[in-house]
């Protein structure tokens, strides 16, 4: 089977790492020089992101406190300015905010620590992450895997609406290579009613998704996308395992301007095992505000 373009999957699982990960207080190694860059992209994506999370641990599982602290409710909020180049590079800075929403958090840190929390975070093109604190003093860097852009990079040449897509909005071009690339590879497509879709998709690995494969061997998954023909959108993804059991689902919200769809919420919820076998849900609920797109040209 053919992989198929796995971009919206990736942008928000990627959107909300960055949010979650880059508010962590930072630890590690020593710092080296920086290869950030100021040059411009040909396209600059801005906007504020705040992303609610929590685990679910199921009755009568056993788990340490620390599992169960880590497992609770907290919020992170970051403003984003990402540089998106001809290459399918990017280039990104994140500086953390404070959140919106009212969501107790547990703090593993001693207040008295002499821990340095992360205030700015900066992405650059390499991929190196570097991390400062509330004076702008470099904490530590580490390497980061960052998925190429590239097939975005093509789409928003066409459609500039299309640079949505960094945070998992998919273009309409996106929506026919689904639809196309679906039914050639062995996919179903089935009306629903009401102006809905379901688009039914093979895939070779969970790889691609970011997820644990549940077998041995190259498993093989599906993924289930709900469109509505009448706005032509994404409004949920589920993905499936090769026993047809659930791995992750994804609802879609969005605002209106201008008649231009702008990514509003996303709604994830992610499930793995433990290493105690337990299974685990992970749920998100990330919001987006302000959100901009300039091309350069």
């Amino acid at each position: 089977m053919k992989k198929l373009p796995t971009t919206r999957v990736l942008a928000f699982l990627l959107v909300a790492f960055m949010v979650s990960f880059c508010s962590k207080t930072e630890l590690g190694d020593s710092p080296t020089t920086s290869q950030q860059t100021n040059i411009p992209g040909m396209l600059r994506i801005s906007f504020d992101a705040e992303s609610l999370k929590f685990q679910e641990i199921s009755d009568g599982t056993e788990a340490t406190e620390l599992e169960r602290i880590s497992a609770a409710p907290r919020a992170d909020r970051q403003k984003i300015d990402i540089d998106i180049y001809e290459d399918g590079t990017s280039a990104w800075v994140m500086e953390k905010q404070e959140p919106k929403h009212d969501v107790a958090e547990h703090h593993l840190t001693p207040v008295d620590s002499t821990i340095k929390e992360t205030q700015t975070t900066k992405i650059d093109r390499s991929g190196m992450a570097s991390y400062y604190d509330n004076k702008g003093s470099l904490i530590r860097q580490n390497s980061l895997k960052i998925p190429s852009f590239s097939a975005l990079v093509n789409e928003i040449k066409k459609d500039p609406n299309a640079a949505f897509g960094v945070v998992g909005l998919p273009s309409a071009e996106r929506l026919k290579k689904l639809l196309t690339s679906s039914l050639a590879n062995g996919g179903s497509v089935q009306d629903l009613g009401n102006g809905l879709t379901s688009i039914r998709t093979p895939h070779e690995a969970a790889s691609q998704f970011n997820v644990a494969a549940k077998t041995s061997g190259a498993a093989s998954y599906h993924s289930v996308d709900i469109i509505d023909t009448n706005l032509n959108l994404v409004v949920g993804s589920t993905l499936y395992d090769a026993k047809e059991e659930v791995v992750s689902k994804t609802y879609y919200a969005y605002t209106f301007e201008e008649n231009v769809a702008k990514p509003n919420a996303v709604y994830g919820e992610i499930w793995n095992t433990d290493k105690n076998g337990n299974k685990v849900k992970s749920v998100s609920n990330t919001y987006f505000y302000q959100f901009s797109a300039t091309v350069n040209n």
